[in-house]
């Protein structure tokens, strides 16, 4: 696992990058540890507020994916993942291509991801993936 991983040349930053053999997945954690969490497959609601955070998680992994791919030199997908930090979340349906996991079943979810990457490749993409100029790449 990685922390607050520096993307690109201005401010911005990845929460975390998970990569196991299960795969490779950003974390973008929210915490609203006060509010009440509402999530179906379209919307992502904070205390009645929709927030854009689908989104921006999806851009998040496609950047990670697109960086690791050209540092590997090989294809590595990575999956998009919201951790939320709340008071009470819901699910009502989950995104087809955003994962929305509470903060204290983030560990459990990610262990029961079925494999998919064999522990050469897991250290491979690590190996590249510890690299700040990974992602610190111009992408054309």
């Amino acid at each position: 696992m990685l922390h607050a991983v520096p993307v690109g040349e201005k401010d911005s930053d990845i929460d975390h990058v998970v990569i196991g053999p299960s795969g490779v997945f950003t974390l973008n954690t929210k915490n609203h540890i006060r509010g009440n969490v509402w999530v179906t497959d379209t919307v992502f609601m904070v205390n009645g507020q929709k927030r854009e955070y689908f989104g921006a998680s999806r851009y998040e992994a496609k950047r990670a994916s697109a960086l690791l791919s050209a540092a590997c030199g090989f294809e590595v997908p990575v999956e998009p993942v919201i951790v939320v930090m709340a008071a009470r979340l819901t699910v009502k349906s989950h995104p087809a291509d955003v994962h929305v996991v509470g903060r204290k079943r983030v560990r459990k979810w990610l262990t029961q991801q079925r494999p998919t990457l064999t522990p050469e490749r897991v250290e491979q993409i690590y190996g590249y993936a510890r690299r700040d100029l990974t992602w610190r790449q111009t992408l054309g």
